[in-house]
């Protein structure tokens, strides 16, 4: 099946938006951190478990992949994920913790949304 132009721009609109998003954070971390900032360590715990809890739901939700309101829902909770982390102060001294306790709790709540959700 063809694709139109309109949903071609669309797609390609919406991978140049995460793309500007990944390194216009980057970029960010790398000139607003400090020497002794535990930024870049946030920024890669974020990123990993982007990538864990995403790939479970994303994976988990195939037989949705047809419906636009589920990429909706995926595009909202990555957000909402990116946010979480920004706003969230995680303690040094239980930071590795604290990173597992939110994924579980995240992997938690997404799986609530998906079966809320999509039934």
């Amino acid at each position: 099946m063809s694709r139109t132009r309109s949903q071609l721009l669309r797609d390609y609109s919406l991978y140049l938006a995460i793309t500007a998003m990944v390194l216009g954070t980057t970029i960010w971390l790398m000139v607003d951190s400090k020497p002794n900032s535990d930024a870049p360590g946030r920024f890669l715990a974020c990123a990993l478990s982007g990538i864990v809890t995403f790939f479970l739901f994303i994976r988990s939700g195939k037989p949705l992949w047809k419906r636009t309101f589920f990429w909706g829902t995926v595009a909202f909770l990555l957000v909402l994920h990116c946010v979480c982390f920004v706003v969230t102060p995680i303690p040094k001294q239980i930071g590795g913790f604290a990173v597992f306790l939110f994924l579980a709790i995240e992997l938690a709540l997404f799986n609530a949304v998906r079966v809320t959700l999509f039934r």
